[in-house]
């Protein structure tokens, strides 16, 4: 498909895939089976421009059932094909359930690649940070309004996935 505004996240979707291409989440398909993408269809928007590493990125399928999406930190009032509810992401990153226009807050914020495990543990990262761990989901947190919450991620050391290290003795 010519003329995506920086497309920069995709996933299989339907006969098509799903590109994340600021300030739209696009669908998008090729209908005639020519190799050239010729239906195009907005399902979420809103998302800001801002800097190329800061967009909204790095589609994920979850054990949730909801596709899962970086903010990129450049946030937006984002509003689906389905609805005039909007959202306003500010500085959380975002899921998706495209067929219904859903979309949801999601716990942190990551600048690009948010990723999950094996076991549903969600990970990002940003350019001071090499890895966060998100271990408690917003949707969790908002079933409770009156909840104070803790920070929603954690700082993972750099050499946390090695043997542990000597500590040097002076």
């Amino acid at each position: 498909m010519d003329g995506l505004n920086m497309p920069n996240g995709i996933i299989a979707w339907r006969n098509g895939v799903i590109v994340t291409a600021a300030p739209e989440i696009l669908y998008i398909e090729d209908t005639d089976g020519d190799g050239k993408a010729d239906l195009k269809k907005v399902l979420y928007k809103g998302f800001k421009e801002g800097n190329a590493q800061l967009r909204v990125n790095s589609l994920r399928w979850g054990l949730d059932n909801w596709i899962h999406c970086a903010n990129g930190w450049s946030g937006g009032v984002i509003t689906s094909w389905n609805s005039e509810n909007k959202l306003d992401l500010g500085r959380k990153d975002l899921r998706i359930r495209p067929d219904e226009g859903l979309i949801e807050l999601e716990s942190g914020v990551t600048q690009f690649g948010r990723n999950p495990d094996d076991w549903g543990n969600w990970f990002g990262c940003d350019n001071s940070t090499l890895l966060w761990h998100y271990p408690l989901s917003d949707h969790y947190v908002r079933r409770n309004p009156c909840f104070a919450a803790p920070e929603p991620r954690l700082f993972v050391p750099g050499d946390s996935a090695g043997p542990a290290q000597p500590v040097a003795r002076g």
